[in-house]
């Protein structure tokens, strides 16, 4: 039996439901104390590490290794969540032109040390409940700022492209089908529907950078720098430490 399992998260699923795949498709890990180091989002994918019983006792050592992840970022919509599963609060028509002209000299300047506030549906926590059971109750804005230091060693544009709503839509929706548990899926689709078709431009990237950083809220803060909103379209998570995705279990 293995002290650490990398596993390959897919789209929808939550650590929480890799364990129970685990119990039921690894008879020999059915009755092992499992745990995991370093959370996904539901929409996020990647490598995930779940530890095996004592090594449970290793976890904050395996948190703060570093991550490497690859991304996509939508610029011209505003999500609450700061990616798709996330109600639609702002939209925009957005050229090539407009990111073009800022985006190269932010992405220069974000290698370092920065400060980097939680975003508000997250599992951080005050007073002992998640920032998203605040930001559920409207009482986000009524508690103080969470933030942390983070470092990216660094961080590249691969690729910019123009897009339109209506041909990313039908993924989107796909995505938000495929997530397990209670995110609000409903009325985030409604509100997905309702949209009328946009101009926009989607960007690739690749970063390195230390354990804690929420690629979703740099991809917000890059939107708000730029002045045409943005959100994380897709997240990957490519290498943590020494284990690679390539060698990730595939449930």
């Amino acid at each position: 039996m293995k002290k650490v399992l990398p596993i390959y998260k897919p789209v929808g699923t939550t650590p929480f439901g890799i364990i129970r795949q685990i119990r039921e498709k690894l008879p020999e890990y059915s009755n092992a104390v499992l745990g995991y180091a370093g959370r996904l989002d539901p929409m996020a994918e990647g490598v995930l590490l779940v530890l095996v019983g004592e090594e449970n006792k290793q976890r904050k050592q395996y948190e703060k290794l570093p991550k490497k992840y690859e991304f996509e970022i939508l610029f011209g919509v505003e999500t609450d969540t700061y990616d798709p599963l996330g109600i639609v609060e702002n939209t925009r028509n957005v050229t090539i032109a407009e990111v073009e002209d800022k985006l190269p000299d932010i992405i220069n300047e974000l290698p370092g040390e920065l400060t980097q506030p939680y975003p508000p549906y997250s599992s951080a926590r005050y007073n002992g409940k998640p920032l998203f059971y605040w930001a559920r109750a409207g009482k986000i804005q009524d508690i103080p700022i969470l933030a942390k230091k983070v470092t990216i060693s660094n961080i590249r544009l691969h690729d910019l492209r123009q897009t339109t709503l209506q041909e990313l839509v039908p993924s989107i929706q796909k995505k938000i089908r495929s997530v397990q548990g209670d995110f609000r899926q409903s009325e985030i689709l409604d509100k997905w529907k309702t949209l009328p078709d946009l101009s926009l431009v989607a960007g690739s990237c690749s970063i390195s950078c230390s354990s804690g950083l929420y690629v979703r809220s740099l991809v917000h803060d890059i939107g708000q720098k730029i002045s045409v909103g943005a959100l994380a379209l897709s997240i990957k998570r490519v290498k943590v430490g020494t284990y690679d995705a390539a060698d990730a279990l595939n449930l």
